[in-house]
């Protein structure tokens, strides 16, 4: 459960308690403070983020003084109240779970994702529309001191002059996508979908994203997402791909440091495929890598992995207000 939806299912739990039991007015107090408290440190730790033990002790202390201000609640609330209560109780539980679960992640090699920005473009002359959005992330990237390249195969040399000045003139590097630049293991089906009759130019861009970010690491953004705030990924340390564009992983934007081993479990398990698009195909390459890496059952492992990719997207989201304001 995310930090926002814990705080609604709290704020309509006590919205329900009868005035009776909201008489001990400390209690209340307290209660609010600490689920505010944790909150507060849940938002300024997004689950792909790898935890500090201080931070991770923090909440759970945090976790389980609500749980025992909760407890004291139930122990003094009657019938269907101690009921109410009780599965306020459970929803400790499970974010007691969620910080046991960015251990996990914490336990995983880690790094921070180099300052570079790639847009990856397969099939020919890029969109007018498309340019203007490229250009519009090279503007944020290189304010925020990242360097930015656009991938693309040797046809951006048939590109208007005009398009490759544009580029150029707003610092963006254009680099052509070649067999030195697509991962061996991945070398073979980006032929296969480059060459086919009707090629599978969002296939092409996919498994060239993750190729480059296994080399180069940093920022890969689909041509066509509107620009986020980069500077805000300063520090961010990363054990597994995470994507930034939502509740649902997929290949619009991920972030990965170079030579991840996770990333590097995925392009295992992409090489062993026949058709891509799918983000859901990467989510068991990944819960077998956590599950070898971290040393837990795959189970387990899979809800680690659903933590990870499950991530608010958090450049620029306003947090939630406070309980009670």
């Amino acid at each position: 459960m995310q930090p926002q939806q814990l705080r609604h299912r709290i704020t309509r739990t006590i919205g329900l308690l009868p005035v009776a039991t909201l008489t001990d007015s400390r209690l209340l107090r307290d209660l609010v403070g600490q689920i505010n408290e944790y909150n507060t440190m849940q938002r300024t730790l997004p689950p792909g983020l790898v935890a500090t033990e201080d931070r991770l002790a923090a909440m759970t202390a945090t976790l389980r003084r609500i749980d025992a201000i909760a407890g004291a609640r139930v122990a003094t609330a009657a019938g269907a109240d101690a009921g109410v209560l009780g599965n306020l109780l459970l929803e400790v539980a499970e974010q007691l779970e969620v910080v046991a679960d960015l251990g996990v992640l914490r336990r995983l090699p880690s790094a921070v994702p180099a300052a570079e920005l790639h847009v990856c473009w397969a099939g020919g002359e890029i969109r007018p529309a498309t340019l203007d959005n490229v250009l519009a992330w090279a503007a944020t990237a290189r304010a925020a001191g990242w360097a930015v390249t656009v991938w693309t195969g040797p046809r951006h040399n048939a590109w208007p002059e005009r398009t490759v000045r544009r580029l150029e003139e707003a610092g963006v590097r254009l680099a052509s996508v070649d067999r030195a630049v697509i991962d061996p293991r991945l070398w073979a089906a980006y032929e296969a979908v480059t060459t086919a009759e009707k090629p599978d130019f969002p296939a092409a861009s996919d498994l060239t994203r993750y190729s480059i970010l296994a080399t180069h690491g940093g920022v890969s953004v689909d041509a066509g997402l509107p620009p986020i705030r980069p500077e805000a990924l300063d520090g961010l340390r990363v054990p597994l791909p995470l994507p930034l564009t939502g509740v649902v992983h997929d290949h619009t934007c991920v972030v990965s440091p170079a030579g991840s081993p996770a990333l590097s479990a995925v392009i295992d398990g992409l090489a062993e495929l026949t058709a891509f698009g799918d983000p859901a195909q990467l989510k068991p390459f990944l819960i077998g890598y956590v599950a070898e890496a971290a040393g837990i059952d795959p189970d387990r492992a899979a809800d680690v992995v659903a933590l990870a990719l499950s991530a608010p997207l958090p450049l620029g989201q306003p947090a939630p207000a406070p309980i009670g304001s």
